[in-house]
């Protein structure tokens, strides 16, 4: 400025004009400490802001608990979804039969969902209710109307259909029954149905299963992110996840469905160590115990520590191996160069093609079918590829067929 002043006509004495500019500089440097100031001020404002929201996304919702960051909002605070979900009597009823189960509910009890299956031939009511557990994993129950066959299921009739647990963040839950209960109809060829539900304002949610080959599987939805899936004979809890796409992730999640109360038993395990001396751990573990992952069977506990035989030779101990869809019979057998070959005991009138599946029933519960190997090859040479690559730290799931 004082290059500026020497450039025009000023008419004063120059003291003043140095008096003056000594009073503009004094001018923008309380300006310049005003305004930093103020930008100190916003910012502490901002810290102190972002660390209430912090500390109320820790603390809010569950009661006695505290979650570590901020995350998808836990099952129990889900809301209440379904076109019965305003039928208060339908709620309370449906509470108090998970009241007075074997299995009552730990906690406050919150519903979830209250609806009619859309499929005709197997059409239940269902209500799903959520418990808040204080001090271990939220429960989530299932209670349905004896299935219909005519569409028109009485909700003045409940049971307990499935009951399981939460993990924090889970986005899906959901059952699958494979066994009816005394009180239902005879579904179509002895299928499974169920009722699986995803968070709100996830992007996409299936229920696909291994067994079947197509990727139209049943699982019709007249509700975002209300699934009521229904399988063929073979599909359970055991073989059939529930995937979750949440809205700002890129790959779905998937979540085990519960098995019905009727059904085999079916817990969750993790596997550890290397192929040839597999465990699973967890809890109810037992000499004879299933042990599966969504692709298929990964083998047999053979010991009380849960040291898995993951041969394909054994799985014959477990029931008849068939070739899936066609079920043509035959049995697994060691090849001379070190792989697994099956040997068909029957080709007529169907024929055996590479890619086709190998699934195992149990034999104390058919209803239990995983898939158990792939066949590479040509006819009289058919090689199975194992079809569950098991590995350390996997989630997998223990089968009670004993």
């Amino acid at each position: 400025m004082r290059g500026q002043l020497t450039s025009l006509d000023v008419r004063t004495a120059p003291e003043h004009v140095e008096r003056v500019l000594r009073e503009l500089h004094g001018r923008r440097r309380d300006q310049r400490q005003q305004r930093m100031q103020m930008l100190a001020a916003v910012a502490v404002v901002v810290v102190a802001v972002a660390g209430a929201f912090a500390v109320a996304a820790r603390t809010e919702g569950v009661p006695g608990k505290m979650d570590t960051a901020v995350g998808p909002t836990p099952v129990t605070e889900w809301p209440v979804r379904g076109e019965l979900a305003g039928d208060k009597t339908l709620l309370r009823h449906a509470e108090d039969i998970w009241q007075a189960s074997a299995t009552p509910p730990e906690g406050p009890v919150h519903a979830l969902f209250a609806g009619m299956s859309p499929n005709h031939t197997s059409s239940v009511i269902a209500v799903a209710l959520a418990a808040d557990v204080p001090d271990g994993p939220d429960q989530v129950a299932f209670v349905t109307t004896p299935v219909d066959t005519d569409g028109k299921p009485d909700k003045d009739k409940l049971l307990l259909r499935a009951l399981t647990t939460v993990a924090p963040g889970q986005q899906g839950v959901g059952f699958l029954a494979a066994h009816p209960a005394g009180v239902d109809d005879p579904i179509p060829d002895n299928g499974s149905f169920g009722l699986a539900l995803a968070a709100p304002r996830t992007a996409d949610a299936a229920v696909r299963t291994s067994m079947v080959d197509r990727e139209d599987a049943m699982s019709p939805s007249i509700e975002p992110g209300v699934l009521w899936p229904v399988f063929e004979y073979g599909v359970g809890a055991w073989n059939a996840t529930l995937d979750v796409l949440a809205a700002a992730e890129v790959r779905p999640k998937s979540y085990p469905l519960a098995a019905g109360v009727d059904d085999p038993d079916v817990g969750p395990v993790e596997l550890r160590g290397p192929e040839n001396a597999l465990r699973a751990v967890g809890p109810g573990i037992r000499v004879g115990d299933l042990i599966a992952i969504p692709d298929g069977l990964v083998g047999v506990v053979r010991d009380a520590d849960g040291t898995v035989d993951t041969r394909l030779t054994s799985v014959g101990g477990v029931g008849e191996v068939q070739v899936a869809i066609t079920r043509i019979p035959g049995s697994l057998v060691d090849d001379e160069s070190g792989g697994t070959r099956f040997v068909p005991s029957a080709l007529a009138p169907a024929e055996i093609n590479p890619g086709n599946r190998l699934v195992v029933s149990a034999a104390e519960h058919p209803e239990v079918s995983l898939n158990v190997a792939v066949l590479d090859g040509t006819a009289g040479n058919w090689l199975a590829r194992r079809a569950a690559d098991p590995g350390s730290g996997q989630a997998a799931l223990r089968i009670r067929v004993r």
